[in-house]
């Protein structure tokens, strides 16, 4: 009796072309799909959402660096003495956006000026190893602009007003906070405020407010916005 020897059957040509054909139909209609939810997200949320994400990202970006700062903000006449004054912070690590990295794998220290000119926010910073001074000597700072680096916030539309806890007046002594254009000078010294609020308009979109205690012993109601 003779056995039977089996083999396996392979593909023929027929088969891998349909194969092909259909896997080339199914490519098509993925990226058909692709194609008409990215149109929809366009249509559906263009400037208006792009705005708000802008703005969600940038309210926890200086949550954090406000927050890292604590206790270490003042106001400061930048670049030079004799400049105008702007809201200094100091960070003892600052973010990867700062890519301070120096050899050895350390990251130094950061100081950083929050920038407001007309509707532009920006953060200008510098190493604190930019005048490393041998022992001794005094320590070499930045003079102007172009010795510091420099962070576009916001190109425009954004709005700042400093505030400060009402001292006088019917207010006086309350949690009511005064809201002024420009920082404020007291017996010859820049008083930092105890709170930074920005105003962001965007083009058909509801404007964005963003709140920044520099001062974590400000009284916390439920109108005040939180970190988080």
């Amino acid at each position: 009796m003779e056995a039977k020897v089996g083999c396996s059957k392979g593909f023929s040509l027929i088969e891998a072309l349909l194969a092909l054909t259909l896997g080339g139909l199914a490519l098509v209609a993925a990226t058909s799909l692709l194609v008409s939810l990215s149109g929809a997200w366009s249509r559906d949320a263009p400037a208006e959402k792009v705005f708000e994400a802008r703005c969600h990202s940038l309210r926890h970006f200086l949550y954090q660096l406000v927050e890292d700062s604590i206790g270490k903000i003042e106001v400061k006449e930048w670049p030079a003495e004799g400049d105008d004054p702007v809201v200094r912070l100091f960070l003892e690590e600052p973010p990867p956006v700062f890519w301070s990295k120096i050899p050895g794998g350390r990251y130094s220290q950061v100081e950083a000026f929050l920038h407001s000119e007309g509707e532009e926010l920006s953060i200008y910073w510098h190493s604190s190893l930019f005048g490393s001074a041998d022992e001794g000597e005094e320590e070499e700072q930045p003079e102007d602009e172009e010795d510091y680096f420099r962070i576009s916030l916001m190109e425009e539309g954004c709005r700042v007003e400093y505030c400060y806890l009402a001292e006088a007046g019917e207010n006086a002594g309350s949690d009511e906070w005064e809201r002024e254009d420009e920082l404020r000078e007291k017996e010859g010294k820049w008083e930092a405020p105890q709170a930074i609020v920005l105003t962001l308009s965007g083009e058909d979109a509801e404007d964005q407010m963003i709140t920044l205690y520099l001062d974590t012993l400000l009284p916390s109601g439920e109108e005040s916005e939180p970190y988080w």
